[in-house]
């Protein structure tokens, strides 16, 4: 009976290789001169840091006066956080700020972390979100700072190279930490945003005096194992492991069998990398998750080969990049700047490599520009060649999003959202209802829509057949369901098309303004 379990286990873990594309892959291996300069690349930007805070330490940090109570606020961390909480205050103008509330046991930890100055050398590298102090506090805490606020967006919205930069970075800070006697508490993802493409640390609550055998585990657990097993191909599995945080709060029973299921996925990939990887890859393989030697190095040397798989858009706007602008663009552009003159903040749904942000940046109105995409491989395209141009990516699909929408939409949410050709391959191709894709369009948006309506369908200029469109799918009918859900501020055909002699529209963009921030003088135009 045993051995009949132990092949029908055999059998399930052959198939399960197999599902996940292991079979044949290629060998892992590294150069040694790759190890040897990704030693030194990193050494030097920890001793960086090191001597900066060298230059803080003894800065106390600056009392602000007169006293002022907070008022109103909410508390959003845990409360077995060591370090106080994080407290979120809205403004009458509705914006949101974020603090940490320091309670008064814990007052002089604070205060020794601060004047130590590994705090704002980390921050002053860009690694740990900015503080500042306050003249704020409450009854819980006589001591509140500020902190910057990030768009927090979990981790199973991440590309690879996003969750590999993140993981090089929590292992910087930790190693910096350790030069002043201190460690981070925690391993996992969640304590991570993304800030203009960087990853930043923004859990002050995670800096403790403790050994770091929690953060060791944890580490391994959520980031090099989902790591290992992206590394090959894009894995659903994967894309839940790194937010196994939240597997806490499920019930036992739950729980219990996720950790089973989790168990055999880590040797099934650990087993196959050490199978198909050359002599010096699997030495660094097993000083980091057998030895458990964390190392910046070790990660970007294990993890140098980028995930290999086919998708459908990855090509699309490469090779915009290299051209002017075109009339369309320009216009598009032109039309931002005449109808939602005060927004700061800008979100491309299904914006691919984020070519449409670039264009954006360049004309420097906006403090926060965001590119959202399905394709992970146009997602990191965009990543690499804009990489300085302050554009954040995520992976999602905006009408499906990893997680809740609930939670997402307000974390993405911008004062204008755009959706360029994109509305007939959700209604024609993928059957969404109109009305479905206005309200969740809606849920990003803070106050202005760009919408792209296309009245030829799927039609492509690659293609010289015309594809016929239901009846039912014109631009009236189009309009007439934009406006239940936003105020057409105006209308515009932005290109056409030549066929049988005919110039027909092509893309007809919408200008709209969510319904509660209308001024009654409000009207529309048509070009």
């Amino acid at each position: 009976m045993r051995d009949r379990v132990n092949n029908l286990f055999k059998k399930g873990i052959k198939k399960i290789i197999k599902s996940f594309g292991l079979v044949g892959s290629s060998m892992l291996s590294y150069k040694q001169t790759n190890l040897f300069e990704a030693t030194k690349f990193y050494n030097t930007k920890i001793q960086t840091v090191v001597d900066d805070a060298k230059k803080y330490q003894g800065q106390q940090l600056e009392t602000v006066r007169p006293k002022e109570e907070l008022g109103d606020f909410r508390i959003v961390t845990s409360p077995l956080d060591s370090l106080g909480n994080v407290l979120i205050k809205t403004e009458l103008d509705g914006t949101k700020k974020f603090y940490r509330g320091i309670p008064f046991d814990k007052v002089v930890q604070f205060k020794d972390l601060y004047s130590c100055g590994v705090l704002q050398a980390l921050s002053e590298a860009g690694y740990v979100v900015k503080i500042h102090s306050t003249n704020l506090y409450t009854k819980e805490y006589p001591l509140i700072v500020e902190m910057e606020a990030l768009c927090c967006v979990p981790p199973n919205c991440w590309s690879f190279s996003m969750i590999k930069e993140s993981a090089i970075n929590m292992l910087v800070i930790n190693a910096v930490l350790k030069v002043f006697g201190y460690t981070l508490q925690d391993g996992h993802a969640l304590n991570m945003a993304f800030q203009q493409n960087k990853p930043i640390f923004f859990d002050l609550g995670s800096f403790v005096k403790n050994p770091d055998e929690l953060f060791v585990e944890e580490y391994i657990d959520n980031y090099l194992y989902t790591l290992l097993m992206l590394h090959f191909k894009d894995s659903f599995f994967a894309k839940h492991y790194i937010c196994g945080y939240e597997r806490r709060n499920l019930p036992l029973p739950v729980r219990l069998a996720c950790s089973i299921e989790a168990k055999t996925m880590r040797k099934i990939f650990f087993r196959h990398h050490t199978r198909h990887s050359s002599r010096e890859y699997n030495k660094v393989l097993q000083k980091t998750f057998v030895q458990k030697e964390l190392k910046p190095e070790y990660v970007e040397v294990l993890f140098s080969k980028y995930p290999s798989f086919e998708s459908a858009w990855k090509n699309y706007s490469c090779e915009l990049f290299q051209q002017e602008p075109s009339k369309r663009f320009t216009r598009f552009i032109e039309l931002m700047g005449q109808f939602s003159s005060d927004a700061k903040s800008c979100l491309d749904l299904a914006g691919n490599s984020g070519y449409v942000s670039s264009l954006l940046g360049k004309t420097g109105r906006y403090k926060s520009l965001i590119n959202v995409d399905y394709d992970e491989n146009a997602i990191e395209y965009g990543r690499q060649h804009l990489v300085n141009e302050g554009i954040d990516f995520y992976l999602l699909d905006f009408m499906l999003p990893w997680g809740s929408i609930d939670s997402i939409a307000p974390a993405l949410a911008s004062d204008i959202v755009l959706v360029l050709a994109v509305t007939h391959h959700l209604i024609l191709t993928q059957g969404y209802n109109i009305r479905a894709i206005f309200s969740i369009i809606a849920m990003y948006s803070k106050k202005y829509v760009y919408i792209e309506f296309c009245p030829l369908g799927m039609y492509s200029t690659d293609n010289p057949n015309v594809p016929a469109v239901p009846d039912w799918y014109t631009e009236e009918w189009f309009e007439e369901n934009f406006k239940k859900q936003f105020a057409l501020l105006h209308k515009e055909v932005l290109s056409s098309v030549r066929i049988n002699g005919v110039d027909k529209n092509h893309r007809v963009l919408f200008v709209g303004q969510k319904m509660a921030d209308i001024p009654h003088c409000c009207t529309a135009t048509t070009n």
